[in-house]
Parts: C-alpha cells; sequence; structure tokens
C-alpha cells in the first residue's frame, strides 16, 4: 500500500490520513516496540496553518524517545491538533478527535512495518496472525529477522503522517 491509498476526510473541519487496513488482531499493536533515538538532520521548525511554530524533527525525537509508546502516540496527537489549530475546539469534540487519530496513526504506523517486510516475512505474518501468536515480541523478532529497521520505519511514518495530516494538499506521492 502506498500514499495514494490513504485518502482525505473530513470530520470536525480536520482532514486526516485515512487506511482500509482493517480492525486490529488483540490487545496489542504490530508496532508496540522500542522507537529508538534516530539522528535526523532537521533543525528548522516548520510554521502550521496558525503561523505557529512546529518542533523539528531532531527536537520532536528528542523529546519522545524516553516515553512509552502509548504515550509517544498521545504527545504526538497532541502536537498534530495544537499544529493544526484545532485546540480551541470543544472539548468532546477534541477528544473525538483525539480517539480517531490515535486509531488512524495506530492503523498507518502498522501498514508501515507490514510494508517494510519482504514478500516472505509478510507470509510469516499472515502465518503468526493465522495461529494467534501476533505478540510485540514476536512480531519485533520477525522484523528483525527480516533485517527491517522498525525503530526507523515508526519515525519514518509519523513524519509521513504528521505531514498528510498538516498539509493534505500537498504532494502526496512523495509520502
Amino acid at each position: 500500500m502506498d500514499a495514494n491509498d490513504y485518502t482525505n476526510s473530513t470530520n470536525n473541519n480536520s482532514t486526516q490520513p485515512t487506511s482500509d487496513t482493517g480492525s486490529s488482531q488483540g490487545s496489542s499493536s504490530i508496532y508496540d516496540m522500542d522507537i529508538p533515538s534516530v539522528s535526523t538532520s532537521s533543525t528548522t521548525p516548520a510554521t502550521n496553518t496558525t503561523g505557529k511554530e512546529q518542533m523539528s524533527e531532531a527536537e520532536m525525537i528528542e523529546a519522545l524517545k524516553n516515553m512509552s509508546n502509548e504515550e509517544v502516540i498521545e504527545v504526538f496527537i497532541e502536537g498534530l491538533i495544537i499544529d493544526k489549530g484545532q485546540e480551541n475546539l470543544p472539548e468532546e469534540e477534541k477528544e473525538n478527535l483525539r480517539d480517531e487519530l490515535y486509531e488512524k496513526v495506530e492503523d498507518f504506523l502498522s501498514q508501515a512495518l507490514v510494508n517494510a517486510l519482504p514478500d516472505g516475512g509478510v507470509a510469516n505474518l499472515d502465518s503468526m496472525i493465522d495461529a494467534g501468536n501476533v505478540t510485540p515480541e514476536n512480531v519485533k523478532k520477525l522484523l528483525d529477522d527480516a533485517g527491517v529497521d522498525s525503530g526507523s520505519v515508526i519515525v519514518d511514518a509519523l513524519v509521513k503522517f504528521r505531514e498528510l495530516y498538516l498539509n493534505p494538499n500537498s504532494n502526496r506521492a512523495e509520502a
């Protein structure tokens, strides 16, 4: 699946990447593994649609590297809401937006990790799902055995999701 498979949807006056990935298996997510410290040369903050300065990728990664995966996603989502200028939505709408974004970020990360697997890895993942053996440890081992740098895939996916969410009219072929 590529970025063109993600479409814009409008809800609460926001545009969000969406995916047709189906329901998740079990209570843990496929990407549920540590996000490593990743160096990046991006140090120039971008500005959002409200003219506010955004964190650079390096600042974002530094701030997130000591958090649990759930905390990372929650902080990431709060940043998206602020950067999109939606922090003043009524609390109920903002909570609904958080829930929607959380699900979409999880789907986006899971799809990015699946896309990073070579064909044999996808077949092994399918077997793991069929056997009901999808655990964060098993998925991490599968990714590691396939030579996938899961941390980099996760960071890249978060950056892509952020770009698509904040700039829905940008050239999507690059994402």
